[in-house]
């Protein structure tokens, strides 16, 4: 009966596994049917306990003799006077002298009962009953573990694309600001990452991660706003000169002035770079070079850069230039980091529809190009 109740127990919770998802654990289930087995013991056994003369009525009813083995109980717990005592004694010791504990407790084997065999059925066909998922728990619980992985992935692609970022920074004339707050960036996602790792449930789902990266973003947007608002005005204004110039004659300042043009910093500042190194060179005509960069920049810009133009001797400052090139740069990799993270916040959108059309950002790992063929990490 106690093993009957126990494995009944043990099929209502299998059952309830395969009906509804995994609900129950290994170590409830093997508890149920101990603890229900044990339960049937401990009632049987105090429902059959009984007295010392009880169980001596029980012996002379199952052998059938006299009352004898009661009775001298009776009388050696001090009920009869000590002669009746002695006398009951003698008696019940001759009476019983030929019954033996086989006599007493009948041993048998034990009966497969109804109890017994409904119970191992009813165990057998919850093991056969197929897996279902009438809740959906299953299914909640996948979809919740692929976007979960999903996540990660896009988490560690832009951490991917940042260091390249972080790396290019290390190879050019790049502010101390600047690339403290680009290592910043990739160090919180780099923490992100170990932290979803070591600790599952600490893992960031899509809305908990873009809320991250628009912070991260902000910042890098209040420094971009902060980097040297005159320099801004001055470069606004080489624009609008370099549109209006024509027939540059150097590959140099061609480059530059398509990059001016479109407004893209980074080939600008490589363009800059390129022409810096010709100061000094002998072989260089550094009035012809000065003309042709006072006609692509213009004079007012030039002389914003420390350029007195109302002296016809004065030379273009190349520290003014160098100047205006690392702020280029300083501007091109703030850019291309607030590009990364607003192409991962797409890509965590809850809408498909609002999900980027096309690859992440390029990132040329040699330059500070805007614009690259080489690929930028993957997504």
């Amino acid at each position: 009966m106690a093993i009957s109740l126990g494995l009944c127990g043990l099929a209502m919770l299998t059952l309830v596994d395969q009906m509804f998802g995994e609900v129950t654990s290994n170590l409830i289930k093997v508890i149920s049917f101990v603890g229900l087995s044990l339960l049937v013991i401990i009632v049987n056994i105090l429902r059959v306990k009984s007295s010392a003369i009880s169980a001596a009525v029980t012996v002379e009813r199952e052998v059938d003799i006299p009352q004898t083995i009661s009775t001298a109980l009776y009388a050696r717990q001090g009920g009869m006077g000590e002669e009746v005592s002695r006398t009951v004694l003698e008696d019940a010791s001759r009476i019983t002298r030929g019954v033996t504990p086989k006599d007493v407790i009948p041993l048998g084997k034990p009966k497969l009962g109804l109890p017994t065999l409904v119970s191992v059925s009813f165990f057998v066909i919850s093991l056969a009953i197929p897996q279902m998922d009438l809740l959906g728990k299953g299914e909640a619980l996948e979809n919740q573990r692929q976007e979960s992985a999903r996540v990660m992935r896009k988490e560690k692609a832009l951490t991917r694309r940042l260091e390249k970022v972080s790396d290019i920074s290390k190879k050019h004339t790049v502010s101390k600001e600047v690339k403290k707050t680009i290592e910043k960036v990739v160090q919180e996602r780099r923490e992100s990452i170990k932290r979803s790792l070591s600790e599952p449930e600490k893992k960031l789902d899509a809305a908990d991660l873009r809320k991250e990266l628009k912070i991260q973003r902000s910042e890098i947007a209040k420094q971009r706003a902060q980097a040297t608002p005159e320099m801004k005005g001055i470069y606004e204004k080489m624009r609008e000169d370099a549109m209006k110039s024509l027939g540059q004659k150097s590959p140099e300042m061609k480059q530059l002035k398509k990059a001016l043009e479109e407004g893209d910093l980074g080939q600008a500042s490589t363009a800059l770079d390129a022409l810096l190194s010709k100061f000094g060179d002998p072989s260089m005509d550094m009035k012809d070079l000065q003309k042709q960069l006072e006609d692509l920049l213009g004079k007012q810009s030039l002389k914003s850069l420390g350029k007195n133009l109302s002296d016809s001797d004065s030379q273009i400052d190349p520290e003014s230039l160098e100047k205006l090139s690392q702020w280029m740069k300083d501007l091109a990799l703030l850019d291309q980091v607030q590009n990364q993270i607003e192409f991962t916040e797409a890509e965590l959108a809850e809408l498909a529809k609002d999900w980027p059309k096309s690859p992440p950002p390029d990132i040329c790992p040699d330059c500070l190009a805007g614009k690259c063929n080489a690929k930028s990490g993957g997504t």
